[in-house]
């Protein structure tokens, strides 16, 4: 199966040199042929009177295939945290469910579904899918309970209970590269900590394709479940995490994990190899008869002790001042005096000569202006020209900025695309040549405002010497060919 059908011709010529050079033999070729031939025989492909318009097409989506599909989401599901033994939960309660993600079929699908990255699309791209919100209606209806949705946390009525549902952005093949495995996206989470300090439980639902560090949230929850991409059918959550009214389980959790989970974000020791911190072993998976409490874990994205690691509390473990104030480099629609050599930007269309204070008159590939966003007020939009060469923007410091206090926790930015490819690099300077690494940061689709978080251990780990920082931003698109964003409220947070 040639998976290049823009490039069959280069794909056959090479191959016809492996064979040649005997790097591939004819027999693996066979074998990988004999396969597809069986295949589209037992399709009825090969006969010569197959017409696609006269087949089964009612098999697409059918009950018995969703009921199998629906299983396999049940199955699936991986307890990690259960503290208390919060779950399952009676479905005759009051239930706050949020998070935008509690409602998309294209977050529960991901990458490889209707389209290869999983984006440009919406719920009604997937038709008979079943949501979270949906399957929640469906049993806590049924029981008697009531169910309030909220994207933000908000509530008319105190609940019973709240669930959060986070997720990852649909990505296939390099575009989920990440340099770190922090999560640091919980904002729906953080909205109903003040509903836990009023004794009311916490169930966090996370979505994604893979194992994310995430002792953050699950400290922030008091029962916690990685649910994977439940594609089209989340009532199989349903199913595991709802009892019946008088609290007896229906389903048990089975769900184990096939690959461990971290208990770091980066390797400090060498950012190009594996997270060595593991939380969680492979085949770890609590049941509703485990009666495991976690304690509060550490924080530390820099962590490299396996096992469960405790932390000082919410703030996280191993900061160097949790009660540091945040650091501004950009807020109110401007720099900050820390930051007092100005707006400035490196273009390598003229030999890497800097522009300062002109909105890039100097620089033919980049450009920027401060302006007012119909959403913010007063921002800072940068533009790179279409083809553009490599540019940056980027403010610095006179004197250098001994940046210990944060060293555990986040480079923190608020950012808007509005056009051109959405791809955006960082790094900080320790006064050019020492810095950090380039650090690709994980940015949603769409032209919403978005926090985007970088563990400072991102920068540290790759050469950035915390004790001596002169920059506050160095930020550019990757692929710098018409794009256009907007960044406000740029800082250091120590947690």
């Amino acid at each position: 199966m040639v998976m290049v059908p823009t490039q069959w011709l280069a794909f056959r010529d090479t191959l016809i040199d492996q064979v040649e050079a005997g790097t591939v033999s004819e027999s693996r070729i066979d074998e990988a042929v004999t396969r597809i031939i069986k295949l589209k025989q037992k399709l009825g492909l090969m006969n010569q009177n197959f017409d696609p318009a006269r087949q089964f097409a009612e098999v697409v989506g059918s009950a018995p295939h969703r009921e199998i599909a629906r299983r396999a989401v049940r199955r699936s599901q991986v307890l990690l945290k259960n503290n208390n033994q919060v779950l399952p939960l009676r479905p005759n309660q009051r239930v706050l469910l949020v998070g935008n993600a509690a409602d998309s079929v294209p977050l529960q699908a991901g990458g490889w579904s209707v389209t290869w990255q999983g984006t440009g699309t919406s719920n009604i791209d997937f038709p008979g899918a079943t949501t979270i919100r949906d399957a929640f209606e469906s049993v806590i209806t049924n029981a008697g309970g009531s169910l309030e949705f909220s994207s933000t946390g908000s509530y008319s009525t105190t609940p019973d209970v709240a669930v959060v549902v986070l997720a990852e952005q649909p990505y296939a093949e390099g575009s989920g590269d990440r340099q770190h495995l922090d999560w640091g996206d919980s904002a729906p989470l953080s909205q109903v900590q003040s509903l836990r300090a009023m004794g009311v439980p916490i169930v966090t639902l996370f979505m994604s394709g893979r194992p994310l560090f995430v002792n953050p949230e699950l400290n922030q929850s008091d029962a916690f479940i990685a649910s994977w991409l439940p594609g089209t059918e989340a009532a199989g959550i349903a199913d595991v995490i709802f009892s019946d009214t008088e609290g007896n389980t229906i389903y048990d959790m089975t769900g184990k994990l096939s690959f461990s989970w971290p208990g770091g974000a980066i390797n400090p020791s060498n950012t190009d190899a594996a997270v060595g911190a593991v939380l969680f072993e492979r085949g770890y998976g609590l049941s509703y008869t485990d009666e495991i409490d976690l304690p509060v874990l550490t924080e530390d994205p820099s962590n490299v002790q396996s096992g469960i690691i405790e932390g000082s509390g919410a703030t996280g473990g191993g900061l160097s001042n949790p009660d540091a104030e945040p650091l501004w480099v950009f807020e109110n629609g401007g720099f900050t005096s820390t930051y007092d050599l100005g707006t400035r930007a490196f273009d390598s269309a003229i030999n890497y000569d800097i522009c300062i204070d002109d909105n890039g008159d100097g620089c033919p590939s980049i450009s920027w202006s401060y302006l007012s966003d119909e959403l913010r007020g007063p921002v800072l939009e940068i533009v790179h020209e279409p083809a553009a060469a490599y540019a940056a923007l980027f403010t610095e410091s006179s004197s250098v900025i001994d940046l210990s206090d944060y060293a555990s926790g986040h480079w923190v930015l608020e950012l808007r695309h509005i056009e051109g490819p959405n791809d955006y690099r960082v790094k900080l300077d320790c006064v050019y040549p020492c810095e950090s690494s380039h650090i690709d940061l994980s940015v949603q689709p769409g032209t919403a405002w978005q926090t985007v978080k970088v563990p400072m251990s991102a920068f540290t780990a790759t050469g950035l010497d915390i004790t001596k920082v002169n920059t506050g931003i160095v930020i550019w698109a990757k692929d710098h060919n018409g794009t256009r964003f907007r960044i406000d409220n740029v800082r250091f947070e120590a947690d």
